[in-house]
Order: structure tokens, then sequence, then C-alpha cells
């Protein structure tokens, strides 16, 4: 029987070893690390979100540049429409 689905965003997978058998019979484990997905930001929440909340400076950048190309555009729509 299989379990609910759940979204790939909020499925969280444990750390595990897992055995493979080699061709000369011996077994080797390999570990498997698994982390929690985080949903993706919406553009709505990156134009909220102020520059300082980024974690490092390269996200900071792409959400300014993401920024000034929104602004840009709609700001060169409104411009069309009046």
């Amino acid at each position: 029987m299989n379990p609910l689905p759940v979204s790939r965003f909020s499925r969280m997978r444990m750390n595990r070893a897992k055995t493979v058998r080699r061709a000369d019979g011996s077994v080797r484990f390999r570990r498997q690390e698994y982390v929690k997905v985080k949903p993706p930001l919406s553009l709505l929440d990156l134009l909220q979100k102020s520059l300082m909340q980024f974690k490092n400076q390269e996200e900071a950048l792409k959400c300014a540049r993401l920024r000034e190309k929104i602004l840009f555009a709609t700001g060169s729509l409104k411009m069309c429409l009046f």
C-alpha cells in the first residue's frame, strides 16, 4: 500500500546507509544524505523581501537585478498605456 502523496517540497528524508555488494562478494556501505527541500520563492516574495535579509551578496544582487527588470518592464508598460 502506497502512503498518501506528499508534495516534493515538504518531503524530508533521513540520512541512511545503503549496502552495496561488489562483484568479488564483499559488502560496502554507501551513505546517502538527504536534506529537506524548501519551496521556491515566488516572485512576489522576492520583491517584498528586503535586500538585507538575503544570506549572501550574490542572492541580494540577483534580487536587485530582478527588481530593476520588473520595474523597467512595468514602467515601460505604463508609458505605453498612457
